[in-house]
């Protein structure tokens, strides 16, 4: 029997039946979620994506992963394996850059997602997948521009810490955006200079490694360190200075 979307829709929402009670999957009931969802992507990947339907596979990937995050659950482990599956089912998707589902839509759906839909932990797999796809021209701009966004929301949001690491978040990710537009590497050190210095380094060497342009020279790291330092002195002492005067 040849199964359509709309046979494995329904069967999403049977397995999350199956095993959800009260809205709550319990750590015994875990496993076996996994389990009938993992394969009921697998059988959708190979049926979907083996007639070419390319649109709907990205549509069952999609429901899958917004079903499981928004589900509350006590899973060990479980989640990591699911959101890997779901990113293989993707990636079948994003190779086959079919006319109906390009990499375009694709964009969209992610970016469209990264805004609670799902609880902060899943969105990470959304930033990441973005991160390491969509590198047309078009869509890198359309990142920066994103991201850029997403650091002035955090800016605007001081009293919400998940928001402020998002920002901070994002401004490496505008680093390493950079680098795969080609941008010159004196406006990308520059630009690093703006972000907060944690996981800084970290992301400067991946640009370095994957891209093979030398932007973390000692002179240039040096300097970068320095600036950034100056930087904090005079931050801190601006509010010493705003404290005393409070005195």
């Amino acid at each position: 029997m040849v199964k359509t979307v709309k046979d494995y829709r329904v069967g999403i929402n049977k397995i999350f039946s199956r095993y959800t009670r009260h809205g709550f999957v319990e750590y015994r009931d875990c496993n076996g979620l996994e389990c009938d969802m993992v394969d009921l992507m697998l059988e959708a990947t190979e049926e979907l994506g083996g007639r070419g339907e390319y649109k709907e596979l990205f549509e069952i990937a999609c429901k899958g992963f917004l079903k499981w995050g928004n589900t509350d659950k006590d899973d060990d482990g479980q989640t990591q394996y699911f959101a890997s599956i779901i990113e293989d089912t993707w990636d079948v998707v994003y190779k086959a850059n079919d006319p109906k589902m390009p990499h375009k839509k694709m964009y969209e759906w992610f970016v469209g997602h990264i805004d609670g839909s799902v609880i902060d932990y899943m969105e990470d797999y959304l930033y990441d997948y973005l991160l390491e796809h969509f590198k047309e021209p078009e869509l890198l701009q359309k990142k920066i521009d994103f991201y850029n966004a997403k650091i002035e929301e955090g800016e605007a949001k001081k009293d919400d810490s998940y928001r402020d690491f998002q920002a901070e978040r994002c401004g490496l990710y505008v680093l390493r955006t950079m680098a795969d537009m080609k941008r010159p590497i004196e406006e990308i050190r520059q630009y690093s200079k703006g972000v907060k210095m944690y996981s800084l380094k970290e992301t400067m060497a991946q640009i370095e490694r994957i891209e093979g342009i030398p932007v973390l020279s000692l002179d240039g790291l040096i300097e970068m360190k320095q600036e950034l330092g100056r930087e904090k002195d005079i931050r801190d002492k601006a509010l010493i200075k705003a404290f005393k005067e409070k005195l």
